[in-house]
């Protein structure tokens, strides 16, 4: 009798338990490839230990000229730096459609608003990497899949318009930092998005690569 009792006890106690966790199971896998696209993008820029701080704001405004030395190039005086998780450029792609608000930072608040740059990689006109990603949603990076080599990546500074010209893409396992390598002595504009654009889980990533052709150096 005492063992009966002991039974049913514990088949109250199991079966809910039992179903919850199928039913809890069942929602994530529904709602995986939603999560997925929140967080995949994010990854490449925070296995890299930056920090997430600072509010979101703007500081951008349309590109307006500004004073230069005798071998053209920006004084650095006349370049505000942004600061984490503003707001401080435009960036288009008018090949395919694409136009962005570009934040320095790249945390998930900050890919709900538009495209992130990797806050350890350099702004235009520095002479070396810029790393930005965004959701690959069609109101994002989505398009990018149809980019072509020759199309023109349009970004916009308060000091200056850059342009820089797609000479490959390239399909790479998000941990793969040979895709993303931002320690060139060279400025290369590099954007990514989660791959395949689809509904699911991702572990790679749609990578465009594009080589300054206007816009003025930054004296450094």
């Amino acid at each position: 009798m005492k063992t009966k009792l002991l039974k049913c006890i514990a088949a109250y106690i199991a079966t809910p338990l039992i179903f919850g966790l199928i039913g809890i199971g069942a929602i994530l896998l529904v709602f995986s490839p939603y999560i997925d696209t929140l967080n995949s993008v994010v990854s490449l820029a925070t296995s890299s230990g930056v920090a997430d701080y600072g509010a979101i704001s703007s500081v951008y405004r349309p590109a307006e000229e500004v004073e230069t030395d005798d071998e053209g190039k920006i004084i650095l005086t006349e370049v505000t730096m942004p600061k984490y998780g503003q707001h401080y450029a435009k960036l288009d792609i008018e090949s395919v459609g694409i136009s962005l608000d570009l934040y320095f930072g790249d945390s998930m608040e900050i890919l709900k608003l538009g495209a992130g740059q990797y806050a350890g990689s350099a702004i235009m006109g520095m002479g070396k990497p810029i790393l930005i990603g965004a959701h690959n949603t069609p109101a994002y990076f989505g398009p990018i899949e149809n980019i072509a080599i020759g199309d023109i990546v349009r970004i916009e500074a308060p000091y200056g318009v850059y342009e820089y010209e797609v000479y490959e893409t390239r399909i790479a396992d998000m941990n793969d930092k040979s895709a993303y390598d931002i320690t060139q002595d060279e400025e290369i504009l590099i954007l990514y998005t989660c791959y395949p654009f689809s509904l699911g889980y991702k572990s790679d990533r749609f990578f465009v690569y594009g080589k300054r052709i206007s816009g003025a150096d930054i004296a450094r």
